[in-house]
């Protein structure tokens, strides 16, 4: 089975992450996961939330329905994201590093973490106790 096809058989919400390009949306869709391409993430959240809180809202709906997050670690700067961000979204959002931001958050939440599933498009990675590795299928 394909990888694209395993995350499309996964009978949980899920939500997909990655840096904005010409196939997120469609890889998003594919897998049948919300992104930020859908209204209210495709979770309901208001648009009168400022963009970090809006952002933080989507942690909070996918845990509360025991969802899933795919993360593309495509173009993601893991050392900016291990790093954090000290002064949280803006910081971020200043310096056009929002997934890395998003990441960071992941990064730093064990149940976030435990529920994330990473890819590059194509190939899904490991979680380890140092970090991500290829999963060779």
């Amino acid at each position: 089975m394909g990888f694209v096809q395993k995350l499309k058989n996964i009978d949980a919400v899920k939500f997909s992450f990655g840096k904005a390009d010409e196939y997120l949306e469609t890889f998003s869709k594919s897998i049948h996961a919300f992104s930020m391409f859908d209204e209210g993430f495709g979770l309901g959240i208001s648009p009168s939330l400022s963009s970090g809180n809006q952002l933080m809202q989507v942690f909070i709906e996918i845990s509360k329905q025991n969802g899933i997050f795919i993360f593309n670690m495509n173009g993601v700067d893991l050392q900016k994201a291990k790093a954090g961000f000290e002064n949280g979204y803006e910081e971020a959002a200043s310096c056009d590093n929002i997934t890395e931001w998003e990441l960071s958050i992941i990064l730093r939440n064990e149940d976030y973490f435990e529920n994330t599933i990473f890819h590059n498009g194509k190939i899904e990675f490991v979680k380890e106790l140092n970090g991500l590795k290829l999963l060779w299928n």
